[in-house]
């Protein structure tokens, strides 16, 4: 099994590449779960015959949740600032 899935996971690799004009780079940030464009999900989306909530999942991490909390925090301070004056 393992092999078999080496093999048509090449073969899958090649035809993005040569038949649909993938670069080896978007094939890289595929395989590595990189950022994407939404042109290239919409056209693996169009090659696999499949929604973009097959592919793809939205994950926040920490960081992000923070960031936002903070920057919400500062747009409601502005906005105190501001109906204050």
């Amino acid at each position: 099994r393992g092999k078999c899935h080496s093999v048509r996971h090449f073969i899958f690799e090649y035809q993005l590449i040569n038949y649909y004009g993938f670069s080896p780079n978007t094939i890289s940030r595929l395989q590595h779960n990189e950022g994407m464009n939404t042109t290239t999900l919409n056209k693996l989306c169009l090659i696999l015959h499949c929604d973009i909530s097959d592919i793809i999942t939205f994950e926040e991490t920490e960081e992000e949740q923070e960031a936002i909390a903070s920057d919400k925090k500062r747009m409601e301070e502005l906005r105190s600032i501001h109906f204050s004056l």
